[in-house]
């Protein structure tokens, strides 16, 4: 990997978040793969979602905004592994981000400063 020296590869698990369980907030099983600053922010951000092709066809698709191209060039071994392996689920993906040292940022309990808001 060939990341800004500031940034670590990590990814969020967006159904499996607290905010998930807020109606129309995650529509379809979906991760962000993100190379985070350790100041806060990140170099770039790009989404994998599950994809219905109909029965019996599993599939992903990722959604790459041009704000996010550098992660071809960066993450080369992430890309070449999602082509040998050829994934079709979530999980598929996840095992080849952990592979490679990704950090699972998922934030699965809700924030106590965002708990007491609510309260």
């Amino acid at each position: 990997m060939d990341l800004p020296d500031d940034c670590y590869l990590t990814y969020v698990i967006a159904h499996e978040a607290w905010y998930a369980k807020v109606p129309g907030v995650i529509d379809v099983p979906r991760l962000s793969v993100v190379a985070r600053s350790r100041g806060g922010g990140c170099a770039w951000e790009f989404i994998a979602e599950e994809a219905d092709l109909g029965p019996r066809r599993p599939s992903i698709r990722l959604r790459i905004f041009n704000e996010a191209f550098a992660a071809f060039e960066q993450i080369p071994e992430f890309f070449k592994a999602i082509s040998e392996a050829k994934p079709t689920t979530l999980a598929g993906l996840v095992k080849i981000l952990n592979d490679l040292g990704a950090v699972d940022d998922t934030e699965r309990v809700e924030p106590e400063r965002i708990r007491a808001t609510s309260a």
